[in-house]
C-alpha cells in the first residue's frame, strides 16, 4: 500500500516541479542558455503521468487507498499545476472532486486530517491548507474560503508558544521541515485574501531561522546543529515565499544546496533540491 502513496507523490511532484521550471525558465530572456522549452515528446510524456495520476482517483475523491490528505493533495496540486482548475481544463473534474474530498476531511475544530493514516497531522493538513488555498486564489469560491478560513486558523492555533514552530502534533516543539510547511500554507491562505496574523509568520520565520547553521550555511532539524540539504533546500524556499529575496544569508544557502544537492542514491530528496533552484530561478527571472 505504501508503494502507492509513493507512486502517486513522487510522480506528482516531478509533473510539478518540470511545469514551474517550464514556465519560469521561459520568462527568462537575459540568459539563452537557462531557458528551457518542453518539446513534443516531453509534453507528451507529462500529459501521460497527469492522467496517471488522474486515474488513482477514487470514487470519494481521494487519491489513496486510506484517504491519505498528504498523498491526496499533492495529486491535486500536479493536476492543477497543468492549468486545469475546478470547472475548466482537462482536470477539471478531477480537482473538483478532489477539492470537495478536502473539504468533506475537515472536523469542527478545523484541522483536515483522515485519522490513522500514514504521517503527522500536521504534515497532512498544511498540504490540504495548500490546495485549499491555492484553489480559493483561482477560483473565490465561498465554499473553499470558509473551509481555508478554519484551516488557516487552526495552524495559527497549533503554534508552539514558546519556539514560534510547528511539529507533528498541535502546540509541540518545532521542526525545521513541519514548520516550514504550515508556513507556506499560511502565506498561500493570505495570498488568497484569508487573515493571518503576522505575528505568526513572524515567529514560524524566527523558529526557521534559528536552525540555521551559520558556519556551513545549512539548516539543521530542530536546532542550529547537523545541517542537511533536504531542510537547507525547504528553508530557502520558504524564505522566498515570504519575500526575504535579499535575506543575508540567501548566498550562502545557496552554495550549500548546490554543494549538497542531487545525491543520486537519495532519490526522495531530489525533489526539495529542484523546489529550491526553481525558487531561485524565479528570482533570477524577475526584472
Amino acid at each position: 500500500m505504501k508503494n502507492i502513496y509513493l507512486t502517486v507523490k513522487h510522480t506528482s511532484i516531478y509533473i510539478i516541479i518540470l511545469l514551474m521550471l517550464s514556465n519560469i525558465f521561459a520568462k527568462t530572456t537575459a540568459n539563452r542558455d537557462a531557458s528551457v522549452e518542453l518539446d513534443k515528446k516531453t509534453e507528451k510524456t507529462l500529459f501521460r503521468a497527469l492522467e496517471a495520476v488522474a486515474g488513482y482517483q477514487r470514487k470519494n475523491g481521494s487519491f489513496s487507498p486510506e484517504d491519505n490528505i498528504g498523498i491526496s493533495s499533492i495529486a491535486i496540486l500536479a493536476l492543477m499545476a497543468s492549468g486545469s482548475i475546478p470547472g475548466e481544463g482537462k482536470f477539471a473534474r478531477e480537482i473538483g472532486k478532489g477539492i470537495k474530498f478536502l473539504i468533506k476531511s475537515q472536523k469542527d475544530n478545523g484541522i483536515i486530517y483522515t485519522p490513522g493514516t500514514w504521517g503527522g497531522p500536521m504534515y497532512h493538513h498544511a498540504l490540504g491548507t495548500q490546495v485549499l488555498a491555492e484553489c480559493l486564489g483561482m477560483t473565490l469560491h465561498p465554499d473553499i474560503r470558509k473551509v481555508t478560513i478554519k484551516a488557516a486558523d487552526f495552524i495559527v492555533h497549533a503554534q508552539d508558544k514558546e519556539g514560534g514552530g510547528w511539529r507533528y502534533q498541535p502546540l509541540e516543539e518545532g521542526d525545521m521541515s513541519v514548520t516550514v510547511m504550515q508556513v507556506m500554507a499560511l502565506k498561500a491562505a493570505s495570498k488568497g485574501g484569508i487573515y493571518v496574523p503576522a505575528k505568526t509568520i513572524e515567529r514560524g520565520i524566527k523558529f526557521i531561522k534559528s536552525c540555521y547553521v551559520r558556519s556551513e550555511g545549512g539548516f539543521g532539524y530542530m536546532s542550529p546543529k547537523k545541517p542537511e540539504f533536504p531542510r537547507t533546500a525547504a528553508g530557502l524556499v520558504c524564505l522566498y515565499t515570504v519575500g526575504l529575496h535579499n535575506d543575508k544569508t540567501i548566498p550562502d544557502i545557496v552554495e550549500y544546496i548546490m554543494d549538497n544537492a542531487f545525491d543520486p542514491e537519495d532519490k526522495h530528496f531530489c525533489s526539495l533540491d529542484c523546489l529550491a533552484i526553481w525558487a531561485r530561478a524565479e528570482r533570477a527571472a524577475v526584472p
